[in-house]
């Protein structure tokens, strides 16, 4: 099994297996020349997304769960005319004691010819969209079901956010992947290598859904975008045109079993579907078997090493959050700091009796650089009237704390809520910040008594002239 922060590639095609002839019928085109585009993080490309609301449109007329899991997501809107029309549902397999109790299709789904496969299982254990995701999309994972694979690349990643325009903010959850994919089978059998090129993503969902989606890009608009096969003949283009799985935590045990709808149509060409669908049907089974397996975990087991990266990666991610906000917090505090540097500047031109005072602190600026000692700050508090409560902060102590009696009646001579033992208001502004910003709650506060003190310092000192 992959780890977790490894990429996987993004596409979507199970092969093994084919229906009918592809045709073109009177059925909207999920794709518009320069109609949303977007571009790749690699190769320079601009890709033509697909109009979401179609597809998303044909994925839940076709799958209930996707349905369901997107209505309780506040999607409600209305589905395209295709939604409107009845399905003909034609029971293959149906069997409630089996995890893949039921399996479903519909004949020549959109009169595209090749039939719709629907498969509905019920799995032990957590709902995890990742890994799922990476048994169809990694080529490592691919293999352990899959006989017939040959390759699966990644070709052109999409960055997920460039792609919200056209997704819709939450309409369809979040977007964490969503790229251009190429995979290319193995020649079985008397049958050729087949290959295909297909957009598909993954939407999250806070309640731990997810969604699987893809579709086969358009071969007279996209075709420039397979990787070239030197000296070699093309395989033959197969073609998924519309493929979704969804995972849902189950409504009777959410946090131990999960619900999956996978659904299907795809076309490889020149084989007729009563041949094909069986084998097709197969290859699926091999696939949710494989997934059985993996999500029963247990001591030692690939599940427990994806969750066990999965917690180390979201503890990595909280620290840089944490990083990130007292980076912020610093910023406001060195903000808040300027502002008061400003206000100070203001006094003095209004009160000009009090240059002498501030040209003796900005003597002691200039020679912070050669000081070596830390300023002792004392903070009173004014709860009692009688007998203030007294803070200091000094670098024995790191941080504020309580004084003694004797240091309480020496430093206290007036009710003034700083105090400042020192005569460098400035470096102790900035000690102060640096020091105890983690540590004294209302560093905000403290930051605007400091300016308060040192404007009454200096409408004193005009007083006293």
């Amino acid at each position: 099994m992959m780890h977790h922060s490894k990429q996987s590639s993004l596409l979507l095609v199970i092969f093994g297996a084919g229906a009918c002839t592809c045709t073109r019928a009177f059925t909207p085109s999920l794709f518009q020349p320069a109609q949303r585009t977007v571009p790749t993080t690699t190769g320079g490309h601009d890709i033509e997304l697909p109009d979401f609301d179609e597809l998303f449109g044909r994925i839940k007329q076709v799958s209930p769960l996707a349905k369901k899991v997107l209505a309780s997501h506040g999607n409600n809107a209305n589905d395209s005319d295709l939604s409107q029309e009845p399905l003909k549902w034609k029971t293959i397999e149906s069997n409630k004691k089996r995890f893949l109790h039921s399996i479903h299709k519909v004949d020549n789904y959109l009169g595209l010819g090749p039939p719709l496969l629907r498969f509905r299982a019920t799995i032990d254990g957590p709902c995890l969209g990742t890994p799922f995701a990476d048994f169809i999309m990694s080529l490592e994972e691919r293999e352990q079901w899959d006989d017939q694979i040959a390759q699966v690349d990644e070709l052109f990643p999409i960055d997920a956010s460039s792609a919200t325009e056209f997704l819709g903010e939450d309409k369809y959850g979040d977007c964490s992947q969503i790229g251009v994919g190429y995979c290319r089978t193995k020649s079985a059998f008397g049958i050729s290598p087949r290959e295909q090129l297909t957009v598909c993503g993954v939407q999250k969902f806070d309640d731990g859904s997810a969604m699987i989606w893809g579709t086969e890009m358009e071969e007279d608009l996209h075709n420039h975008l397979l990787p070239q096969i030197p000296g070699r003949k093309r395989p033959t283009r197969a073609k998924s045109h519309i493929f979704s799985t969804t995972l849902s935590p189950s409504a009777d045990d959410p946090e131990n079993k999960f619900d999956v709808e996978y659904c299907l149509q795809m076309c490889t060409g020149g084989l007729p579907a009563f041949v094909t669908t069986p084998v097709m049907i197969n290859t699926v089974k091999s696939l949710f078997n494989h997934a059985k397996a993996f999500y029963a975990g247990g001591e030692g087991s690939e599940l427990e090493a994806y969750l066990t990266a999965l917690e180390k990666e979201k503890a990595a991610q909280k620290a840089r959050q944490t990083q990130e906000e007292q980076k912020k917090v610093e910023q406001e505090q060195l903000l808040h700091l300027a502002t008061s540097s400003q206000q100070s500047d203001t006094i003095v031109e209004e009160h000009p009796a009090s240059d002498g005072l501030l040209e003796t602190i900005q003597r002691q600026i200039d020679q912070e650089e050669a000081q070596t000692t830390v300023p002792t700050v004392v903070m009173v508090d004014q709860n009692d009237a009688e007998r203030p409560k007294a803070h200091v902060v000094v670098p024995e102590h790191g941080g504020p704390h309580m004084m003694e009696d004797e240091e309480h009646d020496r430093l206290v001579a007036t009710h003034a809520m700083v105090h400042i033992i020192d005569d460098k208001p400035q470096n102790t502004i900035r000690w102060v910040m640096s020091k105890t910003a983690t540590k004294v709650s209302g560093a905000r506060n403290l930051i605007r008594s400091l300016r308060d003190r040192i404007a009454i310092g200096l409408a004193e000192s005009e007083a006293d002239v």
